[in-house]
C-alpha cells in the first residue's frame, strides 16, 4: 500500500546516487564500458521501481471476495468483494501523510464508537520498531485515504503532533493526556478479539474489519482454524451491539452477532461441516 511512496523514493534514490558514478566515466574513454554498465543498471532498477509501484497501486486496490451473512437462516449466504484498502489490516501500520505530503507518523489504531463509527484516529510519530513513541488522537473526519493507493493523509504537520496532548488507553491522573472515551473501542483490540453467538458462546475469531463511511461496516469472521491457519470466513454486518469488553487479562473486544446472524452462522457451519 504504502510501497507505493517507498519505491519511488527508492528509484529516485538509485537514480541519483548513479549520476555522479555516471558523471565520472564521461571524464575518460577509457571508462566507456563502464559508463555503459552504469546506465544500463540505473535503468533496469528504474523499470523494476516502476514495476513495483505498479504493483503496488494494484495490491492497494485489490478487492477480497467473502461470503455475506445475511438476518434470514433460509437465504444462502451471499458472495461480496470488500476493498482490501478498506479493511483494518489494510489501514493499520499505514504512513500518515501531513502538510507537503511529508511523513508525520503511522496509523498505529482507529477508535470507534458502540455502533462502529470511527472517531478518532491514532497517529504514532515514531517509526523505531519497538518503540511507537508518541501517540495523538486525530479527529477520523480530519482523516483523508485515497482508495486508488491505499495512502493516508491528515491536516497535520511535526510541529502539530509535537504539541498535542498525548493519547493514552488507559485512565491518567495527567492533565495533558487524552484518555479512551468511555462506550468506545480500539480496533487493534477487536481484531484480537472472538466472535461469540447471541448466547455469549464463542464461534470463531475477528479475521477483519471493513470500513465504509467512516465506519466499521463489515466484520469478517473465521472459524474453524488451527492456529490460525485453514478454516473458513465469512462476513455479517456491524450492529449496535456487536462490540462487547472481552477477557479483562487478554485486554480484547469481542464481537457479538445478532439472535438472527446467529442462526444464519449456526445453520451455515452446519451445512459446510457435513
Amino acid at each position: 500500500m504504502n510501497r507505493t511512496i517507498l519505491t519511488l523514493a527508492a528509484a529516485t534514490m538509485l537514480v541519483s546516487s548513479a549520476l555522479p558514478a555516471f558523471a565520472e566515466t564521461k571524464q575518460t574513454t577509457t571508462n566507456n564500458s563502464n559508463e555503459k554498465l552504469t546506465t544500463e543498471q540505473v535503468k533496469k532498477d528504474a523499470k523494476e521501481a516502476w514495476s513495483d509501484l505498479k504493483g503496488a497501486t494494484k495490491e492497494a486496490g485489490r478487492e477480497i471476495e467473502a461470503l455475506f451473512l445475511g438476518e434470514d437462516e433460509n437465504v444462502p449466504p451471499k458472495s461480496t468483494m470488500y476493498k482490501s484498502v478498506s479493511s483494518a489490516s489494510g489501514l493499520l501500520g499505514t504512513y500518515v501523510n501531513g502538510f507537503n505530503n511529508k511523513k508525520v507518523g503511522k496509523l498505529k489504531d482507529i477508535i470507534v464508537d458502540g455502533d462502529g463509527m470511527a472517531t478518532h484516529a491514532i497517529v504514532a510519530d515514531n517509526d523505531i520498531p519497538g518503540f511507537e513513541g508518541k501517540l495523538v488522537a486525530v479527529p477520523y473526519t480530519s482523516v483523508f485515504q485515497s482508495t486508488a493507493t491505499g495512502d493516508i493523509s491528515a491536516a497535520l504537520s511535526e510541529a502539530a503532533i509535537e504539541g498535542a496532548r498525548e493519547f493514552s488507553y488507559t485512565p491518567s491522573s495527567g492533565k495533558n493526556v487524552v484518555v479512551l472515551p468511555a462506550g468506545h473501542y480500539s480496533v487493534v483490540e477487536i481484531l484480537d478479539g472472538d466472535v461469540l453467538n447471541a448466547g455469549g458462546e464463542d464461534v470463531g475469531s475477528v479475521d477483519d474489519l471493513y470500513f465504509k463511511g467512516g465506519k466499521a461496516d463489515t466484520v469478517i469472521v473465521g472459524f474453524d482454524k488451527v492456529m490460525g491457519m485453514g478454516g473458513k470466513d465469512v462476513a455479517a454486518f456491524v450492529g449496535p451491539t456487536t462490540f462487547v469488553p472481552g477477557d479483562e487479562a487478554d485486554d480484547d473486544v469481542d464481537v457479538k452477532l445478532s439472535a438472527k446472524q446467529s442462526a444464519t452462522f449456526a445453520k451455515y457451519k452446519k451445512n459446510v461441516n457435513k
